[in-house]
């Protein structure tokens, strides 16, 4: 409890310098996080995930979110949501194999331009408090086919390391 006081303390504070600081290498983030579900969703299917990922940022509203809006404190819900209003361009990111990165203008083509792929994948902007960072991520891969997922990082030794995940929906 008293960690999670600390923890919503901390992002209140940074979701305010969050839209000052323009960051925008959040590249350390992405590659955690596409690391661990790339693990995560090898075990489940048993094949490698291959994704899409669209140049663009997400956005969020509260039910995107889901029931992980209650498992996270809420001051870090609460900057997830305000940093994700708009879409923002991922810079300079460029996903590791095998993933791609392709133009935020790809329609429902994606799967003749690209057959090896098996689907797309949207990220938020994340938001930071000291080491700690959430960040929230769409997949796609056709009708009833896509989830939602929130992972909650933590930077130890220089390296991002998801230390929880929530799928608040899926279909």
């Amino acid at each position: 409890m008293r960690r999670e006081l600390a923890l919503a303390v901390l992002f209140l504070a940074s979701a305010a310098t969050f839209a000052q600081s323009a960051r925008t290498d959040h590249g350390d983030v992405y590659d955690a996080v596409l690391r661990h579900y790339g693990k995560d969703f090898e075990r489940r299917h048993k094949t490698r995930a291959m994704r899409l990922i669209i140049d663009q940022t997400t956005l969020l509203r509260p039910e995107s979110l889901g029931y992980a809006r209650k498992e996270l404190p809420e001051a870090l819900a609460d900057a997830l949501l305000a940093a994700n209003r708009e879409p923002i361009s991922l810079g300079r990111y460029v996903p590791p194999e095998p993933h791609l990165r392709i133009s935020v203008q790809a329609d429902d083509d994606w799967r003749k331009r690209y057959p090896a792929f098996d689907g797309t994948l949207t990220f938020s902007v994340p938001v930071y408090a000291g080491t700690e960072a959430v960040v929230y991520f769409e997949t796609y891969c056709g009708n009833l086919c896509g989830e939602g997922n929130v992972y909650w990082l933590r930077r130890a030794d220089g390296e991002w390391k998801v230390q929880k995940s929530f799928m608040p929906w899926v279909s």
